[in-house]
């Protein structure tokens, strides 16, 4: 009988990892003991550098905005304070590439942040621009299709009421009229007999 072995999916397996260490030194691309132990080694400085990656973007963020604030006459803590009192939400990321690449624009920026410093942005400016005026607003919009809805509920409710009137008045109106038909047969009655009764009294005479 012969030996069953896994042979085509561990050498499937050890294709994929050799595949990804593709281009190292030596016997790192090649050997699978060694290019194991690099595969996953890798795979931990990925992990860990996807972290760093983002403080050292910020950093040079920071150096950048720094740099372009001071020769406006600021330093990057002034410049970050003012815009913070002058109610202006911008990133570093943008503020950074205003500085590299529209320096006139970083201008206006900094002269809004002079402004919020000295205190000439008005609270009224400030608060049509904060979330909070938004979160009221919402409220009064959700309330007017409640008033719609109201409206459509009451429509069908005086359409069944004035469906149900309807059927009640044809059976009042059908009624009395059933009810006369009857009394008028009596009085037919009544006649015939007097008629019967006058005949004899022709005879005798």
């Amino acid at each position: 009988m012969p030996r069953s072995v896994n042979a085509v999916a561990s050498r499937a397996r050890r294709k994929k990892v050799l595949k990804q260490t593709k281009g190292n030194y030596g016997n790192r691309r090649n050997v699978w003991t060694v290019a194991k132990n690099t595969y996953e080694k890798g795979l931990q400085y990925a992990y860990r550098d996807r972290k760093a990656k983002k403080r050292t973007f910020r950093a040079l963020w920071i150096q950048r905005i720094n740099a372009a604030a001071r020769l406006e006459g600021m330093s990057y803590s002034q410049l970050m304070g003012g815009l913070k009192k002058a109610f202006v939400d911008i990133d570093r990321k943008a503020l950074a590439y205003l500085a590299v690449e529209h320096p006139e624009a970083f201008k206006a920026v900094v002269q809004t942040a002079k402004d919020g410093l000295e205190g000439k942005v008005k609270k009224v400016e400030a608060k049509a621009s904060t979330p909070a005026t938004e979160k009221e607003a919402k409220p009064a919009a959700k309330k007017a299709p409640a008033k719609k809805a109201a409206a459509t509920e009451e429509k069908p409710a005086a359409k069944k009421t004035a469906a149900k009137k309807a059927p009640a008045k044809a059976k009042a109106d059908a009624k009395p009229a059933a009810k006369k038909a009857p009394a008028k047969k009596p009085a037919a009655k009544k006649a015939a007999p007097k008629a019967k009764k006058e005949e004899p009294k022709a005879d005798k005479e």
